[in-house]
């Protein structure tokens, strides 16, 4: 199941959380009669603490940030400037070209001048597949239903806290950035010679619920029945920044998802094995691109604000940061290793600084 809420993706398993539920129940029981103990939670605390454990909610928020300037070099994760706002395909199906409509999934805007990464939140294991124009982000291979036993080509969450663009090395990915479709600079045009399907693809694996209780639920229910007053820490917390206004647009209907600049970015191994997620409780999404026009003419909103420049990122003193972890990272594809940059592709006798005009 998939809802918006606070422009975020929510992701969800219901029928996964049903089966957690009873297993839940039976283990309370099971501990309830077991050896005394001299305390006990209370009916609503293990009311909260049921809804946490069996949650498999996952929420997808697309987060816009600074394009980085295509030089050559690498260069660390740019903090978001807040969530692009997200619409249904369905609640504007007769303003939009007939292929959204038959593709159904979200709509969100996109200006050439800034680029988008993608934050995830939440605690239930989930294998996420991520494609633009059916072309896997991780390995470069063509898009498929399956989760791949020979290279990992999904995001193993909730280790995996956000994704910026495709990887083309081990360690170092390019940034997801808005191009117009039809002149070869889309990622999607590089590795299949066409521009058919364009957005971004999205697809959720939860993990089969008899092994998650196994493994999580029944040793942290027990774990907290032992020790329920022990304080939790608090969850960390992402702040963004609001960017000024701008009549920027681009003039192109169709937009596609093309290759910016390179940026440090481990893509982490998963724990679990692809036979320990359910395949029958896939969730799939298919995300649109308009650009800002597109968007006040579609939804009759007024247009999103333009992400700031790059003088204005400093002037503000935004932090630049990196995110440390131990966990090993996937071997890069070679696919995406070869595959060129908006700003190569559309504008060659320009280096370092994208196109901020829109006049591609």
């Amino acid at each position: 199941m998939i809802e918006i809420k606070d422009r975020e993706l929510h992701i969800h398993f219901p029928e996964i959380e049903a089966m957690l539920g009873e297993g839940f129940d039976t283990e309370l029981a099971r501990l309830r009669g077991g050896k005394r103990r001299p305390h006990w939670p209370s009916e609503e605390g293990i009311s909260a603490q049921r809804r946490r454990l069996i949650s498999t909610r996952i929420a997808i928020s697309f987060q816009r940030t600074l394009r980085i300037p295509d030089d050559g070099k690498e260069y660390p994760l740019p903090a978001g400037l807040g969530r692009f706002p997200i619409e249904h395909v369905d609640d504007y199906a007769d303003r939009l070209p007939p292929a959204w409509k038959r593709h159904g999934g979200v709509m969100i805007p996109l200006y050439q001048r800034e680029a988008l990464w993608l934050n995830f939140d939440g605690s239930y294991p989930t294998a996420l597949r991520v494609g633009t124009g059916k072309v896997c982000c991780v390995t470069g291979e063509a898009w498929s239903d399956r989760l791949s036993k020979k290279s990992q080509n999904y995001l193993a969450l909730p280790e995996q806290p956000w994704l910026d663009g495709y990887v083309v090395a081990k360690g170092t990915i390019r940034q997801f950035v808005a191009t117009p479709v039809g002149r070869g600079a889309t990622v999607e045009e590089q590795l299949t010679g066409r521009a058919e399907w364009n957005g971004m693809q999205l697809q959720a694996f939860p993990l089969k619920a008899e092994v998650y209780l196994e493994q999580q639920l029944f040793p942290a229910l027990r774990e907290w029945i032992d020790n329920f007053n022990r304080p939790m820490s608090p969850p960390d917390i992402m702040f963004s920044m609001a960017a000024p206004m701008s009549d920027y647009s681009v003039n192109e209907m169709e937009m596609g998802f093309g290759a910016g600049g390179r940026m440090k970015q481990e893509i982490y191994e998963d724990r679990w094995s692809p036979e320990a997620y359910c395949r029958k409780s896939t969730s799939r999404c298919f995300v649109h691109l308009l650009n800002a026009r597109q968007w006040q003419t579609v939804t009759d909103k007024a247009p999103p604000v333009s992400p700031v420049t790059e003088e204005s990122y400093r002037h503000a003193r935004l932090p630049w940061f990196l995110h440390y972890s131990e966990q090993p990272g996937v071997e890069a594809s070679e696919k995406l290793a070869g595959i060129r940059s908006v700003e190569d592709i559309l504008d060659p006798s320009k280096t370092g600084q994208p196109n901020l005009d829109g006049d591609w």
